[in-house]
């Protein structure tokens, strides 16, 4: 502002600003910085003080460090190749073991299963006065204290057990089923002679 009251003396009444555009630099605030800010003064700077920092040493104490062998990569390769091979041989071993356990428990169970049928319904038919179904084989008795040449007893050998007929004086039809190493009443009674097989010669 002062620059510009000396640029207009001779109007000092009438306190009008002329302004000069042609000599006008502008800024991209649109003022001269140097002009509204002044001068920047440089200012020293001031020397920056270390402050030596304590650190509390602690003991360090090392681990101590094995030596650690080379190992030898082939030997190593072909030890774990043998140990793969064997394990994987041991393995079948044990699988095959394991089928034939169970094939051999499973053969076993039928068979007993197929006995059980077997003499169940064998017994079944015997105790109604009927031949066993399945048995191996079979004889006809002639009895001696009875006044006829028909068969009056008969036995049946089974897989296991034998069943056995006979008819008493009275003339009526017992059975008996026993194991096959046991003496049913036919076996006794031909032991004492008082049955004759079928044909045989009396």
């Amino acid at each position: 502002m002062d620059e510009f009251k000396n640029m207009n003396e001779n109007s000092v009444e009438d306190n009008k600003v002329k302004i000069d555009f042609s000599n006008i630099e502008s800024t991209e605030s649109g003022f001269a910085s140097d002009d509204r800010f002044g001068v920047a003064e440089e200012v020293a700077e001031a020397p920056v003080e270390t402050v030596p920092q304590y650190v509390e040493q602690f003991p360090v104490t090392q681990m101590p460090v094995q030596p650690q062998i080379p190992a030898e990569p082939e030997k190593d390769n072909v030890e774990a190749v043998e140990t793969e091979a064997a394990n994987e041989k041991k393995d079948k071993t044990i699988k095959k073991l394991e089928t034939f356990i169970r094939v051999f428990v499973i053969a076993l169970l039928s068979v007993v299963t197929l006995w059980t049928v077997m003499y169940t319904v064998d017994h079944s038919l015997a105790a109604q006065g009927i031949a066993p179904l399945f048995s191996v084989s079979s004889t006809e008795y002639t009895v001696s204290y009875l006044e006829t040449d028909k068969p009056a007893a008969f036995s049946y050998k089974c897989l296991g057990y034998k069943v056995q007929f006979l008819t008493n004086e009275n003339y009526q039809l017992t059975q008996d089923c026993v194991w096959a190493w046991e003496e049913g009443p036919n076996d006794i009674l031909l032991q004492r002679g008082q049955l004759f097989p079928v044909g045989a010669e009396q």
